[in-house]
């Protein structure tokens, strides 16, 4: 199996896969992913019959810049590996996996397997949301295939006794952030619950790019705009990131001066991803 990446994906929406008469509504909100969910999001009476339509969710037109997914249940579940060998039946595949309580490497060594087998090639996006997860966060980014690595805030915080406000959560984010940036993959943040508090979501998320992240998760459509906009560089930001890479191109990429200040590989680095973020292509 190749490594294939994925490609900016600054909101990941999750749409429970028992509810297909909201597929249409999820593809069309904006988002970067849109992930049918058949862990959390599907009572355990309904995970078996919640499979059938999922086929159906990868046929229906979109934008093509729109990124399709697939949130399967823990592989340490019967209703895990079931989810897998059902999508060997669907004729259309998805973008990307997610796997969910990533604990260790093994975890996406025994999914990437599991996939050769039934010749699906596509990125996985870990989710860490479990000490053991964190602990191992590193080995998980650095593993093949993984494409992201996203953090399950709120199951996390309920292993650990944490709040979920900003304060408790720094060590873990910053964790994600730096095992992220070693392995070369996305960070993405987990999802803000409260859907009605908007200017919470928005705070928040406004503090997500100045850490390291990449993006985030979201749980309804009304959060995608929100999201894009935190996660928008301010203009005067876009210009000088504009500027020391035209810079940095005329001199062959050494150390140059922009502005009246020296520039090197790490600012150069910097803009470079900062126009990246801006011109992302969606929404």
């Amino acid at each position: 199996m190749e490594s294939p990446t994925l490609p900016v994906a600054r909101t990941t929406l999750f749409v429970p896969a028992d509810r297909p008469d909201r597929y249409a509504k999820a593809l069309g909100s904006g988002a970067d992913i849109v992930c049918v969910d058949l862990e959390d999001a599907v009572a355990c009476a309904n995970k078996a019959a919640a499979r059938d339509p999922v086929a159906g969710f990868f046929t229906i037109a979109a934008k093509p810049e729109v990124r399709r997914a697939l949130r399967i249940n823990s592989l340490s579940t019967l209703d895990g590996l079931k989810d897998l060998l059902h999508l060997e039946t669907c004729a259309i595949r998805p973008d990307a996996i997610l796997l969910p309580k990533t604990c260790c490497s093994g975890d996406i060594r025994a999914l990437a397997a599991l996939m050769d087998e039934i010749d699906l090639h596509c990125p996985i996006i870990a989710i860490v949301e479990t000490a053991e997860g964190m602990e191992n966060a590193s080995e998980i980014a650095m593993a093949p295939h993984v494409a992201a690595i996203c953090f399950g805030s709120a199951d996390y915080s309920a292993e650990t006794g944490s709040g979920m406000h900003w304060d408790a959560l720094h060590y873990a984010r910053g964790r994600i952030v730096q095992t992220a940036a070693r392995a070369g993959i996305l960070a993405l943040d987990g999802a803000w619950l409260a859907i009605a508090d908007m200017d919470g979501l928005a705070e928040e998320s406004r503090r997500l790019p100045g850490m390291g992240f990449d993006g985030r998760v979201v749980i309804h459509p009304s959060q995608v705009a929100a999201v894009h906009e935190a996660f928008r560089p301010d203009d005067r930001d876009v210009e000088r990131a504009r500027k020391i890479v035209l810079a940095a191109e005329g001199r062959g990429g050494a150390v140059v001066s922009v502005d009246g200040h020296m520039v090197d590989r790490p600012v150069i680095a910097w803009a470079r991803r900062l126009l990246a973020r801006a011109s992302p292509g969606v929404g």
